[in-house]
């Protein structure tokens, strides 16, 4: 039997919308190439020393505040970055035009001598996030990771790694790094470290890379 106008435009509708929705869930999603990072001047950022070997980076913002703030610094001879604290949004737009993962290894490419590719570690230090602090404790009580000399460590693949890059911003965007930028295309996880909390209660939390040319 023949459908109403009505019926068959309903029909036809929910038969394009389904295609579409099978369309899409058959197409992987797209993935954004790596870029090279970007110079501190193409992100307008300022630098001055600041305590402990530490330099305060930021980027101006509307309305007297700052689009972004952190504190980094630099060990060439451990190939080190450290992050002491960082602030990402401005208080009055709430938005965000520069990431602090960007800034920092910005602040790497202006003040170190070595290369971008040559980080093999980057140390988040006093580390007051919460949902970090939350996966830690998790992976600390559910997975009883290698605890010894007041730090702890879990490497990829061992129970707890996926955990934290799943839960710890921090995790998370040690992977962001590697997905985003052309520098770190050779790198890869190979552990988390930090510090215990039984030790100290201002704990740290390392990222460890390596790179595939130095797989023997």
């Amino acid at each position: 039997m023949a459908c109403s106008i009505r019926s068959c435009l309903l029909l036809g509708w929910l038969f394009l919308l389904f295609s579409q929705h099978a369309l899409s869930a058959a197409l992987p999603l797209e993935k954004r190439d790596p870029r090279p990072v970007r110079a501190m001047r193409e992100l307008r950022l300022a630098m001055r020393e600041d305590t402990g070997g530490y330099y305060a980076v930021w980027r101006d913002g509307p309305g007297g505040d700052y689009d972004l703030l952190i504190e980094a610094r630099v060990d060439e001879q451990t190939n080190t970055l450290y992050r002491r604290s960082a602030r990402q949004f401005n208080s009055k737009t709430k938005v965000r035009t520069v990431t602090a993962r960007e800034a920092m290894l910005s602040f790497w490419k202006r003040k170190s001598t070595q290369p971008l590719e040559s980080i093999r570690h980057i140390v988040y230090n006093i580390i007051i996030n919460q949902e970090t602090l939350d996966a830690i404790q998790h992976v600390v009580d559910s997975n009883q990771p290698r605890c010894d000399e007041g730090w702890c460590r879990v490497k990829s693949g061992e129970a707890g790694f996926q955990y934290l890059v799943e839960n710890s911003p921090h995790a998370k965007g040690s992977i962001r790094i590697i997905d985003d930028f052309v520098e770190f295309s050779n790198h890869y996880v190979s552990s988390f470290d930090w510090q215990d909390t039984k030790v100290d209660k201002n704990p740290w939390f390392r990222v460890n890379y390596q790179v595939r040319q130095e797989q023997h």
